[in-house]
């Protein structure tokens, strides 16, 4: 619990956000299956609205763009791969996660991430 006047942060990623390249309508069902496997894919873009309603004040946020490669293995590839071999996405979706895995071997792989950070006060 704050005290009055104390101040808090919260960043949290806006899922239906990410950006992937290469092909759209593979990219489009790789996305919506990254966005189905977290609780709450568009959190990030919620959050500003959430700290006002539990009566934070001076309300800030701004958008955070980032590309982690350490994440895109664990969150990307598995995630996307799996949902293929257990026939959660189609398998054409095989190509252009093949496509991505190339691209990712020669530092290539692009997929942006983005997220909110989101600061308030509570009332002195």
């Amino acid at each position: 619990m704050l005290r009055p006047g104390g101040r808090i942060a919260s960043f949290e990623l806006d899922c239906a956000a990410t950006v992937l390249t290469g092909d759209p309508a593979p990219a489009e069902l790789a996305c919506g299956r990254l966005c189905d496997s977290v609780g709450e894919p568009q959190m990030g873009r919620l959050l500003p609205g959430l700290l006002r309603e539990a009566g934070l004040v001076d309300v800030t946020f701004r958008p955070v763009a980032f590309r982690p490669p350490e994440l895109n293995e664990a969150i990307f590839y598995s995630n996307v791969r799996a949902a293929v071999d257990d026939g959660r996405l189609p398998a054409a979706v095989t190509a252009w996660l093949g496509e991505q895995a190339v691209a990712g071997a020669a530092g290539m792989f692009t997929v942006g991430w983005i997220g909110w950070l989101a600061a308030g006060r509570v009332p002195a």
